[in-house]
């Protein structure tokens, strides 16, 4: 598989976001070559890291690189994208997912395929983003609820 092309772009991404080069130097320290997919997963935590530092405007400039790219890039590029960044953004309802609204057109149709939300509109959901975040010791209400029927025989 000729990966080339992936390879130029992903420089070039590297080169645009400073940030990147410490991710992408491990990486390929590590690794021995760029794998596009395994970086990307590097990437997708950069994003995070970013969200939590509240530095929105580099979130904003590189979701807006990837939407402009996005069309001129070959398939196995734009892969990438879909499978390895955009399906492992944080799943609406979750801290990070206000990303989704910054989002072009093509990575947010990837964004809801790839988390399988058919027919989602973040800006209609009103949970979205303005709920308050659960963590992971806070379970869901209709969790509990569900519990509580099953160990005391009460229904719904």
């Amino acid at each position: 598989m000729d990966r080339r092309a992936e390879t130029v772009w992903i420089n070039s991404l590297v080169d645009d976001f400073p940030g990147l080069r410490p991710e992408y130097d491990s990486h390929v320290e590590y690794f021995g070559e760029l794998l596009p997919h395994v970086f990307f997963g590097d990437v997708v935590r950069w994003i995070e890291a970013l969200y939590e530092a509240h530095d929105r405007d580099t979130i904003k400039a590189f979701l807006a690189r990837l939407e402009r790219d996005y069309p001129r890039l070959d398939a196995q590029s734009c892969n990438v994208i879909d499978v390895s960044f955009a399906e492992d953004l944080p799943y609406p309802g979750t801290r990070g997912a206000e990303m989704a609204l910054w989002l072009g057109p093509n990575l947010r149709r990837e964004y809801v395929r790839g988390h399988h939300l058919r027919n989602w509109n973040p800006e209609l959901d009103t949970a979205f983003p303005r709920a308050r975040r659960r963590t992971w010791r806070e379970p869901a209400a209709f969790l509990v609820r569900a519990w509580q029927c099953t160990r005391f025989g009460r229904r719904g």
